[in-house]
């Protein structure tokens, strides 16, 4: 049986032992920066990578921005050119 340590050797990096046996294997999916309200977000590409993640029992790390929030009450930059139709409308629903 594998097991897993993992080394927090400074504020942003981290070091994954794996103790494994031979032959032993472990997938890994990396997603960063998807923004999924977006209206250029390739869900049917995302959908199948994460299907194919499941299917391979990988770990799957995001590593940020799942989200475009630069859409707040109160933030400047907000604009709501490439969002998708449907979290436009939550946010004036909910009076974003």
């Amino acid at each position: 049986m594998a097991y897993t340590k993992v080394v927090h050797n400074s504020r942003n990096v981290q070091t994954v032992y794996f103790d494994t046996p031979a032959g032993w294997e472990q997938w890994f999916y990396l997603i960063s920066d998807q923004h999924h309200d977006s209206i250029n977000c390739n869900r049917k590409l995302e959908k199948e990578h994460l299907d194919l993640a499941l299917e391979r029992n990988a770990y799957i790390i995001s590593a940020g921005d799942t989200f475009d929030l630069m859409q707040g009450k109160f933030d400047p930059r907000k604009t709501f050119v490439g969002i998708r139709q449907e979290y436009i409308d939550a946010m004036k629903k909910k009076g974003v």
